[in-house]
């Protein structure tokens, strides 16, 4: 079974484990860690979705925040898709529209029992556990592409996403080039409650750089 699965970036190494066990059960899960450099990220995600026969929630407190992870689970709802939910992260609220949907639970480490039980669940239920969620119920959905109107820390974010530079300006009028940085993280700034925060944990201590001005 072909699946979408939606995910924060920031729960990816989670994430993949439980993509490895959907692939060894024969399921073709897809994920934006595929996306290519130069790709139109928002309508090859539309097309992930429109071809997918179930929709993979990766609940998360940070995919519960995400305006991206918010915005293709909206899409899935609209094209009639299945959702599946799944919970990564037992402190985790859950969205209102998924009310008192059947999930997933792979909260625990690894090594608990319970998650053997939740993979059992996973493989041998994905048809049965799956939901259609009301249309009517979903929230507006929010625009993944938008930036928040200010921030203390960081001024303006460019990107090109064939050289895989971010460039980043501050109040103060410096501005840095931080180098190899992947479309994925771009996306996720973008989608950051806090962009200063975001940027200062995932990307200032990670990436090289270069001041230009």
């Amino acid at each position: 079974m072909r699946l979408f699965i939606s995910y924060a970036h920031d729960d990816e190494e989670a994430v993949r484990a439980i993509v490895d066990l959907l692939r060894v059960g024969g399921h073709e899960p897809w994920f934006d860690a595929w996306l290519l450099p130069g790709q139109d990220w928002q309508a090859e995600l539309l097309k992930a979705i429109q071809g997918c026969k179930a929709f993979v929630y990766m609940l998360s407190p940070r995919a519960v925040e995400s305006a991206w992870c918010q915005w293709e689970f909206g899409k899935a709802v609209q094209m009639g898709k299945k959702v599946l939910p799944v919970l990564l992260d037992a402190g985790t609220p859950l969205p209102a529209v998924l009310g008192r949907t059947q999930f997933v639970d792979f909260s625990m480490p690894p090594g608990d029992m319970r998650y053997a039980r939740a993979t059992a669940q996973l493989m041998g239920g994905l048809t049965r556990v799956a939901v259609t969620v009301d249309e009517q119920a979903l929230p507006p959905l929010p625009d993944p592409t938008g930036f928040a109107t200010h921030s203390n820390i960081v001024r303006s974010v460019d990107y090109d996403p064939e050289a895989r530079v971010l460039s980043v300006g501050f109040p103060k009028g410096a501005l840095y080039q931080y180098n190899d940085v992947p479309p994925e993280v771009y996306r996720d700034l973008a989608a950051a409650k806090s962009r200063g925060a975001y940027f200062n944990k995932h990307i200032r201590p990670v990436y090289r750089y270069r001041r230009l001005a």
